[in-house]
């Protein structure tokens, strides 16, 4: 009787120890659930936040917003002006700025190299576009030519001269406009704050050179 209870005493203490050492092993892997669950959820958090960044439907309107472009690669929007002015820049003509993006080309692959060198002027893997939106008019009785968008300096003192226009009106009837022209140009540096921008407009009968005042878009 003696070694029965003994025995049933050590058996009790062994349960009551499996029993311990079974519940501190749930406890951990609780706690490890948690942990894992927490970490996985901060993850998911984080990714969701850099998502909201990416624009997969409409245009870029907040810095820091980028478009994965299957043609030109990583596109970023470092800065926006969307000044909405309207100036008349010699007598009848007027020069209507909607808005102005200076976006980061990254990443451009080398299936989207000719395009981004043809069409935006940037060479190599990066560079940056502005891109200007626009509208000429033309209120004088007189035909006018060479409306586009022509010529830019920019607040550290670079002067770009455009050379190739894309789908952009070249030269406007009497009492007649372009509106909403899209300019691509390609500039240095992203470290402006300003832009100039210039039409270079002509008589086209006869033929004279129209002096016009430049305008003028800060960031």
């Amino acid at each position: 009787m003696k070694k029965i209870g003994l025995f049933m005493m050590a058996a009790l203490t062994l349960a009551a120890c499996g029993s311990e050492s079974a519940a501190q092993d749930v406890e951990e892997q609780s706690s490890t659930s948690a942990m894992v669950s927490s970490e996985s959820s901060a993850i998911t958090e984080s990714s969701s936040e850099v998502d909201q960044m990416m624009v997969t439907n409409g245009p870029m309107l907040e810095v820091g917003q980028y478009v994965n472009d299957p043609v030109y690669g990583k596109l970023s929007l470092v800065k926006i002006a969307t000044p909405e002015t309207r100036s008349e820049v010699t007598s009848g003509i007027f020069f209507s700025i909607h808005s102005i993006k200076l976006i980061n080309f990254e990443n451009i692959p080398d299936s989207g190299a000719y395009d981004a060198s043809t069409y935006v002027g940037i060479s190599g893997k990066q560079g940056y576009d502005l891109q200007v939106v626009y509208t000429v008019e033309n209120e004088t009785d007189s035909k006018i030519g060479h409306t586009p968008l022509s010529k830019l300096v920019l607040s550290d003192g670079e002067q770009i001269t455009r050379r190739t226009f894309v789908d952009e009106t070249m030269s406007l009837e009497p009492h007649s406009k372009a509106s909403n022209q899209i300019a691509h140009v390609a500039i240095p540096s992203q470290d402006i704050t300003s832009a100039s921008l210039y039409l270079e407009p002509t008589y086209e009968d006869p033929y004279v050179n129209i002096d016009a005042t430049p305008v003028e878009v800060a960031f």
